[in-house]
């Protein structure tokens, strides 16, 4: 469907909805519904009066909320969603197969002001309303996908809010054990007594514990798909290349690694250093699988998603993607343990053999990626894992050169907003030996309260992106309005939902992932200073 010109009277808008044989549905471009054609009544059961207003993930099977997502950001976007066969839920519950399009709703100055689907019965020859007959098999696999998709998706929100607190509690960990380091090594210096070795290496366990926690709290945001990422044009094949050799000393020298890379694949949108992960969490599991003799065999090609393909899985959309399988040789899964392969810290390794993480941070990066994945095996027989990535039609760029760093001198000031106490000291700690000027605040009114009454200059606001009461950016918002050269610097381990689309930065916005180090800050306040103090050179 082209995209619609708001312009033309509501009248003709009125007939036009009236007289089509498809359901067809307006919606602003966040997704609350606006309007509603007769054909929509009798498909989907809701009388006007009882669905404008709402929000349009009423109409989805459970756990689908991302798909939803997914269309409206690319319809608001500009882009036409041509008609692809999904399902839909209709107000007694009954999910119900559609042919479904949706295009942006743009008027006379060409700007996106809504959204508008269509959606018909997918089975020829029913009229509107009509159930379309899925056979019980595919009932049964349907429900199973969404029963699933939906156990995972509560488990990622109740990892990424672990994940945050944890960030928080492991900064501090890490920052202060730096600072009884630093005292350790001063005293050391002093009076030379043997003690004080012991009490650094003592120290030194303490990092090294806090540096492992916050790996695995890296994992669950990755499952969770709260990672912020940052993606770009890759070609897997070249990546694949590249990671040969790593993956063969994980393997080990008893097992073969064998690829088949298909030429002129197209490029795909996506972290690399996700897709690295992945990859080599997947070898990591099929080593694990082969503890004698075996093979991994890496594929690449091109892969149609058509309708039919598409309406059995109930994730992936119809297009155009890359292809990549993992095979392995090894002892397989039952379909019990298929089941739950992907929940974090499920396992079928004894104690202390694994976190249970390796497949959940695969599954992350697989769906953070707008991908797909599925596990085919049986107990004896291997495992395969196939993974559907979108192809671009971006080309590959030429890496770009990073700039090295410039330290910015501390003579700025800087207002810190944080509701965590020790972090807040730790951060302000942090700051002021290095010569800044410090103003705390322990949540977004504090802030603009402080920076009201403050009579100098703020050249810096650091803060915290989740925050009870006032979230970090409406409190930055506000700050810049009377202090509009201020430079922002966000800070936060679970900041996807509020900073990213689909996990990826505002263009203008900088993150400091917690945990953080004393040299990750600087590295960032110096990025974010920069431009302001030392102009193009930076």
């Amino acid at each position: 469907m082209a995209a619609i010109t708001q312009g033309i009277t509501a009248e003709m808008v009125a007939a036009v909805m009236a007289q089509s044989l498809d359901a067809i549905v307006t919606k602003t471009r966040q997704g609350m519904i606006t309007g509603w054609s007769p054909v929509a009544v009798d498909m989907y059961g809701y009388p006007p009066e009882e669905i404008i207003g709402r929000d349009s993930s009423i109409l989805l099977p459970a756990g689908w909320e991302s798909e939803e997502a997914d269309l409206l950001r690319r319809a608001a976007a500009g882009e036409r969603v041509a008609p692809y066969s999904t399902n839909r839920v209709r107000k007694d519950g009954t999910i119900i197969a559609v042919l479904l399009g949706m295009s942006a709703i743009v008027d006379g100055a060409g700007t996106v002001v809504g959204v508008a689907s269509t959606s018909r019965p997918l089975s020829v020859g029913t009229t509107p309303g009509a159930d379309v007959h899925v056979p019980q098999e595919d009932r049964e696999r349907l429900r199973a996908q969404l029963e699933q998709a939906q156990r995972l998706e509560g488990l990622g929100q109740l990892a990424g809010g672990v994940a945050h607190d944890f960030n928080n509690l492991i900064g501090v960990i890490l920052n202060y054990a730096e600072f009884v380091g630093d005292e350790i090594d001063a005293a050391a210096g002093v009076d030379g007594n043997p003690r004080w070795k012991a009490a650094a290496q003592d120290i030194g366990q303490i990092r090294r514990a806090a540096e492992r926690a916050a790996g695995l709290t890296r994992q669950l945001l990755s499952f969770a798909r709260r990672e912020v990422i940052q993606p770009q044009v890759i070609d897997l094949n070249e990546l694949l290349d590249n990671m040969a050799s790593i993956l063969r000393r994980t393997l080990g020298a008893n097992l073969e690694l064998v690829t088949d890379l298909a030429e002129g694949l197209p490029p795909v949108l996506a972290d690399p250093g996700q897709i690295d992960q992945l990859i080599l969490n997947l070898a990591v599991n099929a080593r694990d699988a082969m503890p004698d003799v075996g093979r991994l065999t890496i594929t690449t090609d091109r892969f149609h998603v058509d309708r039919a393909y598409a309406a059995e899985w109930s994730s992936v959309l119809p297009g155009d993607y890359v292809r990549v399988t993992v095979a392995d040789t090894g002892t397989g899964m039952t379909a019990e343990v298929i089941k739950h392969a992907f929940e974090p810290f499920y396992t079928t390794k004894n104690k202390g053999e694994g976190s249970g993480l390796g497949l959940a941070t695969v599954y992350g990066a697989v769906t953070q990626a707008d991908g797909h994945i599925r596990i085919s095996s049986l107990p004896g027989d291997g495992t395969t894992f196939t993974i559907l990535l979108p192809v671009t039609n971006r080309s590959v760029a030429e890496a770009v050169r990073a700039t090295p760093s410039r330290r910015i001198p501390g003579s700025h000031t800087a207002l810190i907003v944080e509701d965590e106490d020790a972090l807040r000291e730790v951060t302000r700690r942090l700051l002021t030996r290095q010569g800044y000027t410090v103003i705390t605040a322990a949540n977004g009114a504090e802030a603009i309260t402080a920076a009201d009454s403050y009579q100098g200059t703020i050249d810096l606001l650091i803060t915290d992106v989740i925050m009870p009461q006032m979230l970090g950016r409406e409190a930055a918002e506000k700050i810049q309005r009377t202090r509009p050269d201020i430079r922002v610097l966000y800070m936060s381990g679970y900041a996807q939902p509020f900073l990213a689309s689909q996990g990826r930065l505002d263009p203008g916005v900088t993150l400091l992932d917690k945990p953080f180090t004393e040299r990750e800050l600087l590295d960032k306040v110096d990025a974010v200073l920069a431009p302001q103090t030392v102009g193009q050179t930076a």
